[in-house]
């Protein structure tokens, strides 16, 4: 499973949907831009598509106004009988706890106050007490009287140019660390997505961490003792 999701302070939003808006224009393609429609027709558009968001994210002005993270999880190893009172939800969303807290929660430091917005989907999970718990989590760990968290809310990831990008970027991971690249032949559409993203990036390979301030992939390591997350 991954999970993933992108940082975008107020400043660089509207420059980020006006990257998003060109490349719709310029490929005449205003439909959902998703992983699994990648092919060798619409190769073209992603690059530009995926573009958009590398062309801010590694420019001069980028001083952590957008940042992309990405959490790996076997979930094999995940034990929801044992810790999860056997309701793979509870399981999930652990697992986004940890990726909102370690991963986003450090931009609050300053004072900055996070409005989360998650792809929508079926859940009897209230939202509400995610923020309650990430709240608690974040002051535990700065140990900072203030709650960043305002709020997190679904939204229709059709609707957001920016919720695709995320998308894209989950799959370019996800078909690395699934073992799909090695099996494609090279004229794959994905696998030169993921070539172009790793080009990028300059890095290797997708099933190692990745530390970098623009981008980041978190394999997560469950404890012998904490298998549910």
């Amino acid at each position: 499973m991954l999970l993933g999701g992108l940082i975008v302070s107020d400043d660089f939003i509207d420059l980020l949907k006006a990257e998003i808006s060109q490349v719709r224009e310029l490929h005449d393609m205003y439909s959902e831009y998703k992983w699994v429609k990648v092919s060798k027709g619409k190769i073209k558009a992603y690059v530009s598509f995926i573009s958009s968001f590398f062309k801010l994210a590694f420019s001069e002005h980028n001083f952590y106004d957008l940042n992309f993270s990405a959490l790996v999880i076997d979930t094999s190893k995940l034990d929801h009988k044992r810790f999860n009172r056997n309701d793979p939800e509870i399981g999930f969303y652990k697992m986004y706890y940890q990726l909102l807290l370690h991963k986003f929660g450090d931009f609050a430091r300053d004072g900055s106050s996070l409005y989360v917005l998650l792809d929508k989907r079926t859940t009897k999970y209230k939202l509400s007490n995610l923020k309650i718990i990430l709240n608690r989590g974040w002051r535990k760990k700065t140990n900072i009287d203030f709650d960043p968290y305002k709020y997190i809310k679904p939204i229709d990831s059709k609707k957001s140019g920016i919720m695709q990008i995320v998308d894209v970027l989950l799959g370019t991971i996800s078909y690395e660390v699934n073992s799909f690249y090695e099996k494609a032949n090279k004229t794959s559409a994905k696998k030169k997505l993921v070539d172009y993203v790793k080009s990028c990036l300059n890095i290797r390979s997708f099933k190692r961490n990745i530390s970098l301030n623009e981008f980041s992939v978190w394999h997560f390591r469950l404890k012998n003792n904490a298998r549910g997350g």
